[in-house]
């Protein structure tokens, strides 16, 4: 049995469609990303850096990252978000 005849007649997902890492879009550590782009969306980041992998709790948007910093927000103090 071949693929195609396998999950002939499944839907494909579009994860392109998806909305990961929502609280990373305002970040100040999505910054640099890793080597294939900057995306706040990138499982990686100045906290996470590649190869190392955010939480998947983050990716999905099921937990909080323990290093969050809101763009323009901490200034000198560095106050982290919660």
């Amino acid at each position: 049995m071949t693929i195609f005849e396998r999950y002939g007649n499944e839907k494909l997902s579009d994860n392109t469609q998806n909305d990961y890492c929502k609280q990373c879009k305002n970040c100040a550590f999505w910054g640099n990303g890793d080597k294939f782009g900057n995306q706040y969306d990138k499982s990686c980041c100045d906290m996470f850096p590649y190869p190392a992998n955010k939480p998947e709790e983050v990716i999905h948007n099921s937990g909080k990252c323990p290093f969050r910093l809101d763009r323009g927000k901490g200034g000198k103090n560095g106050e982290f978000t919660s």
